[in-house]
């Protein structure tokens, strides 16, 4: 029988689940015909259709405030840039505004349901995890039977399947692996250690750097941190976990171990892993970005110029000289987001994870240090570190399934409280 509930619950799954297999197929049919596909555009196109009408349900102030100010200041500046900037193109920017817009759809979406009693925080970081886990098999598979697409063709053992995207699948899988080190450790179960180390391994056979380091640095975290953790945040005795740590770390060396041969093969990897910490990758991308925006007008660089007439300018001072459809990305969005949207606009696009991050540190250090507080902001952390860093966040709707996790935990923080208390409260 199809009920009000079993809907939402189906929406919940085309959400958090379906766009990985969206993606992978969109994928699949690159790798096959070579032909340049939108399915998993059309895709998020028909979620920002089924969730718009949420944003005005939604009972949040805040979130409609945040999402209409955005909009109506998105106005606002493309005024502005009829007159001022150089290079304009409607379609290009409303492309680019609804990627970036998709998370906070997706949040007034799942506040709707939970301040109507239809969804609870851990079903929604149940989804997530189930979303990492599926992401984690398809690399796993492709990477032990050779079925799919290399991430750095033959100069990396990496594959990244049939996800076109490496940088964003990556940095999706790795929020899921922080999110499901937190639901093992805070409730063990088989199948729940089993999705962990799915994510695991499936970021380490990626070959990229995200997935190598990020993956390492995520389990050496939440190896650590239980140890000054007791049962009140993890549902196991002292016995059972520093058993199951021991083995974990063991497991973990072993098979950081191997990846490391692995990478001695090849010396296109070796090179990219001993140039971190190096001069960018894409300093002269930063470069032409920050010259562009220092020799601009006041009022662009307080409003923008758009995505289109930025990323132009971009292109233009890369000494690359290649020319790209819609100007060259500088793939770093502090230089992405104010460069097209100044520092009213952009500000609000970087400054909410941002604030997100903060806010849970300010909960973790006043309200009993909890490990679900510091396991969530570890989660948003790694999404800031990433977008001020390579890029690949802010604007991805890929990443956009995994962060509005992080953003739903922050924004309905204190009803997901209250909430399991009246459930603990009622024996539910």
């Amino acid at each position: 029988m199809l009920t009000r509930s079993n809907i939402f619950i189906l929406l919940n799954f085309l959400i958090l689940v379906i766009p990985v297999l969206v993606d992978f197929f969109n994928g699949l049919v690159f790798f096959v015909t070579g032909a340049e596909v939108s399915i998993g555009a059309l895709y998020r196109v028909a979620l920002l259709g089924l969730t718009l009408p949420f944003v005005f349900l939604v009972k949040n102030k805040f979130v409609k405030l945040w999402i209409g100010g955005m909009f109506f200041l998105f106005c606002v500046s493309f005024v502005i840039w009829n007159y001022f900037a150089d290079f304009i193109e409607l379609k290009t920017e409303l492309e680019f505004l609804s990627r970036i817009m998709f998370p906070y759809f997706l949040l007034a979406y799942f506040l709707y349901l939970q301040e109507n009693y239809l969804l609870k925080f851990d079903d929604i970081v149940k989804w997530l995890n189930l979303f990492g886990f599926i992401v984690g098999c398809f690399l796993v598979f492709s990477f032990v039977t050779g079925v799919g697409m290399k991430t750095y063709d033959d100069n990396s053992y990496g594959v990244k399947s049939f996800f076109i995207a490496v940088n964003d699948i990556g940095l999706c899988l790795l929020m899921c692996f922080a999110a499901s080190m937190y639901r093992m450790l805070a409730d063990f179960s088989a199948f729940k250690a089993i999705q962990a180390a799915t994510c695991f391994i499936g970021l380490l056979v990626t070959g990229s750097r995200t997935g190598t380091a990020g993956a390492a640095a995520v389990m050496f975290f939440f190896l650590v941190v239980p140890i000054f953790y007791g049962r009140g945040n993890m549902n196991m005795s002292q016995v059972f976990k520093v058993s199951m740590l021991s083995i974990m770390l063991t497991g973990t060396m072993a098979i950081i171990k191997v990846a490391y041969d692995y990478i001695q093969e090849y010396p296109y990897m070796l090179e990219k892993f001993e140039s971190m910490g190096e001069e960018s990758a894409r300093a002269h991308l930063e470069k032409a970005a920050q010259e562009r925006i220092d020799d601009r007008p006041l009022i662009l660089r307080v409003f923008g110029e758009g995505t289109y007439a930025f990323h132009k300018y971009v292109e233009i001072g890369n000494t690359g000289g290649k020319t790209y459809a819609k100007g060259k990305w500088v793939e770093q969005d502090i230089m992405d987001m104010i460069g097209s949207y100044g520092w009213v606009v952009g500000g609000m696009m970087l400054g909410f994870p941002v604030g997100c991050l903060v806010f849970l540190g300010f909960k973790f250090l006043t309200a009993g240090r909890k490990f679900r507080d510091m396991a969530f902001a570890v989660m948003i952390g790694l999404f800031c570190l990433h977008s001020f860093s390579a890029g690949h966040a802010i604007n991805s709707p890929t990443v956009s399934t995994a962060i509005v996790v992080g953003y739903f935990f922050v924004v309905g923080y204190n009803k997901i409280h209250e909430d399991e208390k009246f459930m603990a409260l009622a024996g539910i």
